[in-house]
C-alpha cells in the first residue's frame, strides 16, 4: 500500500505552489494540470492525497492512500483503499474527526458508470458538482464509505488528425489506454467488444487481439518499457 501523509496546503506552499485561501474543482484540476502534470510529471501528481481548505475536503486521485491532516487541536484522517482501475470499488474507512461536519468531494470521471456512494452500506444521496460528488456531513470513526461503479471500454478518435487516418481508432479502458501485441497490424471487426479481463490482460471476442495497457498511473511496472512490438491504434 502506498502512504502519503501530509497536510496537503502546507506541501503545496513548501513546493512553493499557491496556497488556495478557497477551494473549488476548478481550481484543483487547473493546479494539477498546469503545476504538477505539466512540470512535475504524472508520478508526482498521484502524491497530492487531498486538498483540504476549512472543513472542504477534495479527493482528486482514487488510490491507495493514508490521508491526515491536523491544525491545532483539530485533527481529521481516512484510510483510501480500492483495487482501481482493476476493481469496482473505492472505501475510505475513518479513522480520526475531530473537525466536526465536513464536506467531502471525491472524482466524477467520465468513464465511472452507475456510481452508487454507501455509508456503513446504507446508499446515500450525493449531488454531482463539477468533476466531483460531494458528500456534506458529521464522519465518526469507524465510518466507512465506499464508492461503487462500473467501468466500461470505449473506442475513441486519435488526438491529431494529421498523422493518422480517420478509421484509425485508440481503445481505452476507463483511463487507461490499450496495446495489442502483434507483429502484424489487427482490424477490429463492427460486431468487437471486449468481454472479461484479469490480471491487466484483456480478452475480447476476436481471438486474435488480447489487450494490455499502455501505463497504469498506480503501478510503475506497467511504466516500464515493452520490448515487444505492439499496435496502439486500431482500423475501425
Amino acid at each position: 500500500m502506498l502512504h502519503a501523509i501530509f497536510n496537503p496546503c502546507k506541501h503545496i506552499a513548501s513546493c512553493c505552489f499557491v496556497r488556495f485561501r478557497s477551494l473549488s474543482a476548478t481550481k484543483i484540476h487547473n493546479f494539477l494540470k498546469k503545476k504538477i502534470i505539466g512540470a512535475e510529471g504524472l508520478s508526482r501528481a498521484v502524491e497530492y492525497t487531498a486538498f483540504i481548505s476549512g472543513n472542504r475536503i477534495y479527493v482528486p486521485f482514487l488510490r491507495n492512500a493514508l490521508f491526515k491532516c491536523s491544525s491545532k487541536d483539530k485533527c481529521i484522517a481516512f484510510e483510501e483503499e480500492t483495487e482501481y482501475p482493476w476493481g469496482d470499488k473505492v472505501v475510505f474507512r475513518v479513522k480520526e474527526n475531530t473537525l466536526g461536519r465536513v464536506s467531502l468531494f471525491f472524482p466524477a470521471y467520465s468513464w465511472l458508470k452507475d456510481v452508487i456512494i454507501r455509508i456503513n452500506g446504507e446508499t446515500v444521496k450525493i449531488k454531482q458538482k463539477v468533476r466531483y460528488y460531494q458528500l456534506k456531513r458529521h464522519f465518526n470513526i469507524h465510518d466507512e464509505i465506499s464508492i461503487h461503479y462500473i467501468m466500461d471500454y470505449k473506442i475513441s478518435e486519435t488526438i491529431n488528425a494529421q498523422n493518422t487516418l480517420p478509421s484509425e481508432k485508440r481503445i481505452f479502458f476507463g483511463p487507461l489506454q490499450l496495446y495489442n501485441k502483434s507483429e502484424i497490424p489487427v482490424k477490429l471487426s463492427p460486431e468487437f467488444r471486449i468481454e472479461q479481463y484479469t490480471d491487466g490482460m484483456f480478452f475480447t471476442n476476436d481471438a486474435k487481439i488480447r489487450l494490455y495497457p499502455i501505463y497504469h498511473l498506480m503501478d510503475s511496472k506497467i511504466w516500464s518499457p515493452k520490448k515487444e512490438a505492439c499496435q496502439i491504434l486500431f482500423d475501425y
